[in-house]
């Protein structure tokens, strides 16, 4: 589906989702999906329609509402996490101060854990929390490295060397 063709085929799209029969009003919430995905300006006018769909009689079209809207919400985060780590690499070869900026979110309602449940609850003795509760697994080889599919996108990841080693099961003697 091209863009143009769904900018076009919007609207009728759109009064399917008034079809007395269960059926083609699921098809058409499913439809809508891939029209968003092709022409994304048509989101904004026809979500509060998608949305009604979320108290439709049928289960079936109640289920195709919620699938669409649960993968056009994991489509934004992924698109706003992207963003962040661009706008981060960006800022972080002008200056320096990026840390101080990011510890903005962990400041008031982002922090997990409440500012007076922090004063009143105290730390159990004995409770070390510099400490690791499980020692992380040791490898010979490098600890971490990373990969550069580009400039802005850098992955970090933990080889897991030995896990199948010290993993493996022991045949059980026959008696």
């Amino acid at each position: 589906m091209s863009p143009d063709l769904a900018r076009d085929l919007h609207s009728d799209i759109l009064s399917l989702l008034t079809s007395t029969r269960p059926y083609v009003r699921k098809k058409a919430v499913l439809i809508l999906y891939k029209v968003f995905l092709k022409y994304p300006d048509a989101l904004r006018p026809s979500f509060p329609r998608l949305k009604e769909k979320l108290e439709d009689p049928d289960p079936g079209v109640q289920s195709a509402a919620v699938n669409v809207i649960s993968d056009l919400e994991v489509q934004e985060r992924a698109s706003v996490v992207t963003q962040f780590v661009r706008y981060a690499l960006k800022h972080l070869e002008k200056n320096e101060s990026l840390l101080e900026e990011l510890s903005i979110f962990t400041q008031g309602d982002l922090n997990p854990v409440a500012p007076k449940a922090q004063k009143k609850v105290p730390i159990p003795e004995g409770l070390d929390l510099d400490e690791w509760i499980n020692e992380p697994l040791e490898d010979d080889s490098k600890s971490s490295s990373s990969l550069s599919s580009s400039d802005d996108e850098k992955v970090l990841f933990v080889p897991i060397g030995g896990f199948r080693e010290k993993f493996q099961f022991q045949e059980k003697e026959k008696v």
